[in-house]
């Protein structure tokens, strides 16, 4: 079924994935990494009093999960810089040579989106939904089904991965700058291998300069599941640009209003 938590596979790729005889096949016991991704799934998540971190400590925990990665990254440093013609410049002609590059969210100089201003479910969709109902239904359920898919399998054992699903989501939101005063960052750290989260930035950030070395995340998970964790990454990217956008259509809307 497609509820509850775990990866991409199919009962047959769990079975293929037991077999010595299989390509894929990962010695669960000799991967340590995925022994701890493994043990820290098995603890009672639900159980974490969210009430016990303050507001100011959660703020903290968000900026962590970051600066674990990259202790310069809440200086603003910029990553690789790449020509527009290496890229655009294949689909658009004769267009102005320029550089493409990403800036990490600054803690110290941007203000954080708070999700509870301005979320996907409560304000986004009602938006699209105004200006391309079509489009809203659409969009909610794609967010839903990456979000939800799931075999509740960790290799060929049957876990819930619903905390490790949600801490890609949600990192991704952390790295555009989102916060979400609901959920416990301290959970990314546990949860997300540094490997992993690179992996993540980089295909969220810069998918241009991503090589087959990329695909080297730290634990050893089947390439199913480093499928899913691409679209979990790619589908939370793409709701945090639409939750920038669509406020400052709903912000241009009530500015509109009032001067009205």
């Amino acid at each position: 079924g497609n509820s509850g938590g775990g990866a991409i596979k199919s009962t047959s790729s769990i079975r293929s994935s037991r077999s010595p005889s299989s390509p894929h096949a990962i010695p669960f016991a000799e991967d340590e990494e995925r022994n701890g991704l493994f043990n820290q799934l098995q603890r009672n998540w639900s159980a974490n009093n969210l009430s016990e971190v303050s507001l100011s400590g959660r703020v903290e925990h968000f900026a962590d999960v970051e600066a674990r990665l990259s202790p310069s990254s809440e200086g603003g440093a910029k990553t690789n810089v790449i020509s527009a013609s290496t890229v655009r410049d294949k689909y658009v002609p004769d267009s102005e040579s320029q550089l493409v590059s990403h800036l990490d969210f600054n803690m110290k100089t941007q203000i954080l989106f708070n999700i509870s201003d301005f979320g996907w479910g409560t304000q986004a969709f009602n938006v699209v939904k105004r200006y391309y109902s079509g489009a809203a239904p659409l969009l909610d359920a794609c967010f839903n089904s990456i979000r939800n898919l799931t075999y509740t399998r960790l290799g060929g054992t049957k876990i819930d991965t619903g905390p490790f699903r949600s801490a890609i989501w949600y990192y991704v939101h952390r790295i555009s700058g989102i916060f979400h005063d609901d959920y416990d960052y301290q959970r990314v750290n546990k949860l997300v291998h540094q490997m992993t989260k690179s992996f993540v930035k980089k295909m969220v950030v810069e998918p241009h300069f991503m090589t087959k070395e990329d695909l080297n995340v730290g634990v050893q998970f089947l390439d199913e599941e480093k499928v899913h964790i691409a679209l979990l990454a790619t589908e939370s990217r793409k709701q945090a640009n639409l939750l920038y956008a669509l406020s400052a259509v709903a912000e241009h809307l009530s500015g509109r209003r009032s001067s009205q």
